[in-house]
């Protein structure tokens, strides 16, 4: 059984400032100006923010998953205007965007050039 200290209470975790010189691999530190955690990475020594990995992270994992659905919306039968949503916002679907031609230029290249 390994030993425990009677009084958990005694011992406070005060993490050092993420601006120190001296890093440590593996540590966890505190930006006290905005109250955000850091850690050192033990393969390379870099120091990282735990919010910011965490946001990446779930990006690369919504982007990798969505969706593109193109919508032609000047070939329907209803007039279009910069207030009308294509699709309504009770049909569309999680992970999709939605690129919509609302009108279209057709231009003509010369080759002959």
């Amino acid at each position: 059984m390994p030993h425990l200290p009677e009084s958990l209470g005694r011992y406070p975790l005060v993490l050092r400032s993420f601006d120190v010189k001296d890093l440590k691999i593996g540590e966890i530190l505190m930006d006290y100006n905005n109250y955000e955690l850091h850690y050192v990475r033990r393969d390379t020594g870099e120091l990282i923010s735990v919010a910011r990995d965490i946001f990446n992270y779930i990006m690369a994992l919504r982007t990798q998953n969505t969706f593109v659905d193109v919508i032609d919306a000047d070939t329907l039968d209803t007039p279009v205007s910069k207030e009308t949503v294509y699709p309504a916002i009770s049909d569309r679907r999680y992970n999709h965007m939605y690129f919509v031609i609302k009108k279209r230029v057709v231009q003509v290249v010369d080759d002959s050039v």
